[in-house]
């Protein structure tokens, strides 16, 4: 037990080696701040380690515009060879929580059996010689019924080995994004000399590195909230915008970035009477609001537009959202309006942003393979002043245990639940 435990830093780390008569059974470990309490379990048992590893290469996102993503399966023993067998592939799109699905009644099943079930694909491959197995799986299959389905792909896979029976299992989930493209700055110097012209290009690709031909790019200038419109560009058909920035009035660092899409809110009324409302928008990541804005919108109705007699006003209110790491995973924008009527009008979307941290860090073995008894050296690397927490545990407990140690997942999830 550790009683007003403090650091120095946001990380405490502490360890407690267990006797050796240890009971075997779930183990909890309780930490309690203030009147918040969080449990994390763990078993203590005898087991025969593991002989080999499943890992599965995939992107950790794609694009819904993707029409196919392929899947790398191999599995290695633990001192390094391929293991030679077959593998089963499974992929499913997951319903959403909440979403409503129609049951159909049948003679077998009178209380009804889902209309619409989470579309599947499974398949099973040998492995080469290496040890590894590829697959490619369509698109196509998941992109039916979206509106009831979750934006990810769960992957579950199991390794057989040859000869012996002994299998071995992986799981991973594959986000999908509604971004289908990105954007880059190209032959843009790093550093300018005070009065000169600076010039530039910006790229602009699809999610499969096609030129985006034609499109409006916005080039802003400045830091996060504060940045503020500089120029508007148009690609080419190379997907490729020139842009030049005088640089006389500029005495310290410039920061440029580029943006291609903004977040649009599209709003219609009907049956009102005419005049003004203010349209409010809010975005919030892990609980807290991190923007808000307001648009006054006008409510007229629009010559030959009308609802069952009454006119009808619409449009779009359109905004930039910077995205920065600690807003992930995920925004919420939630647009809401009062009516002249006192009608109060709302709607909220969620949107997955990539997973990432202000502070990059990496951890290296100097030589990266040794046998037993020899020495090797450990290098950590991150920002200057950085408080860090190193473990070092045998990689077969973590194939036996793989969701057990502590990774990014878990630590945006812990994040995330603190809000």
């Amino acid at each position: 037990q550790w009683l007003n435990s403090t650091s120095n830093g946001k990380i405490l780390q502490l360890s407690h080696s267990l006797n050796s008569e240890a009971p075997e059974g779930t183990y909890s470990v309780i930490v309690t701040i203030n009147e918040r309490e969080l449990r994390h379990s763990f078993k203590v048992e005898k087991y025969v380690l593991p002989k080999f590893d499943v890992n599965v290469k995939a992107p950790d996102e794609i694009s819904i515009a993707h029409e196919e993503i392929q899947v790398e399966v191999c599995a290695k023993y633990t001192y390094g060879q391929p293991v030679p067998g077959s593998v089963e592939l499974q992929v499913c799109r997951p319903l959403r929580r909440h979403a409503h699905v129609p049951r159909i009644s049948t003679p077998e099943h009178p209380e009804g059996i889902p209309e619409v079930t989470a579309p599947c694909h499974s398949e099973m491959m040998q492995t080469e010689k290496s040890g590894c197995a590829t697959f490619t799986i369509q698109m196509s299959a998941f992109k039916d019924a979206e509106k009831i389905l979750q934006d990810k792909l769960n992957l579950r896979v199991k390794m057989e080995e040859e000869g012996t029976g002994i299998t071995g299992s992986q799981s991973k989930s594959i986000e999908i994004s509604y971004v289908v493209g990105r954007l880059s700055f190209i032959d843009t110097p790093k550093v300018y000399e005070e009065g000169s012209v600076v010039e530039g290009k910006v790229k602009a690709v699809y999610y499969n590195n096609t030129p985006i031909a034609h499109a409006l790019v916005y080039l802003m200038m400045g830091e996060q909230w504060s940045a503020r419109p500089l120029q508007n560009l148009t690609t080419d058909s190379e997907g490729i915008a020139a842009f030049s920035l005088n640089t006389t009035s500029h005495k310290a660092n410039i920061q440029l970035t580029v943006r291609l899409t903004h977040i649009s809110i599209h709003y219609t009324i009907a049956g009102e009477t005419e005049g003004h409302v203010d349209l409010m928008y809010l975005i919030l990541a892990r609980g807290a609001i991190v923007m808000l804005g307001h648009e006054n919108v006008e409510v007229k109705g629009h010559e030959n537009v009308e609802v069952k007699g009454d006119p009808v006003a619409e449009g779009d209110v359109v905004f930039d959202l910077k995205v920065s790491p600690d807003m992930a995973p995920e925004v919420q924008v939630v647009a809401y309006a009062v009516l002249p009527s006192l009608t109060v009008i709302a709607h909220s979307a969620d949107f997955p942003t990539e997973k990432c941290f202000s502070n990059k860090v990496s951890v290296e073995f100097f030589p990266p393979s040794a046998v037993p008894g020899e020495g090797s050296t450990l290098q950590l690397t991150a920002l200057p002043d950085s408080l860090c927490g190193v473990s070092v545990v045998d990689q077969s407990v973590l194939i036996k245990q793989p969701k057990k140690i502590l990774d990014a997942d878990q630590v945006i999830n812990r994040l995330t639940d603190v809000g």
